[in-house]
C-alpha cells in the first residue's frame, strides 16, 4: 500500500471515531466502503494496532472537543461523522 494511502487511512482510523469502531468490527468491510483495498497481512497489522490508534484517536478527541479543547478555543463546532 502506498504510504500516502496508509497516512490517509489511519489518520481516518485516528479521526473518525464510527469509523474506527467499524473498521475494527470488520476491517475488509468498512475499509472498501471508504475506498481502500487492504490485503489480510494489511488488517492484520491494522488490527495489531488497535489500542494505539484507539488511544490516539481517544487524545484527539479530547483535544479538539474536551473542555478548553480546540474547537472551544477556536469557537467552532466539530461533528464526529
Amino acid at each position: 500500500m502506498p504510504r500516502e494511502t496508509v497516512e490517509q487511512l489511519v489518520g481516518k482510523l485516528m479521526t473518525n471515531d464510527a469509523f474506527r469502531a467499524d473498521f475494527f468490527k470488520d476491517p475488509q468491510t468498512s475499509a472498501h466502503a471508504e475506498g481502500f483495498h487492504l490485503s489480510d497481512e494489511e488488517i492484520t497489522s491494522l488490527k495489531g494496532a488497535q489500542q494505539i490508534l484507539t488511544k490516539a484517536g481517544d487524545d484527539i478527541s479530547q483535544f479538539v472537543q474536551g473542555p478548553g479543547g480546540a474547537a472551544a478555543v477556536l469557537d467552532i463546532h466539530v461533528h464526529s461523522n
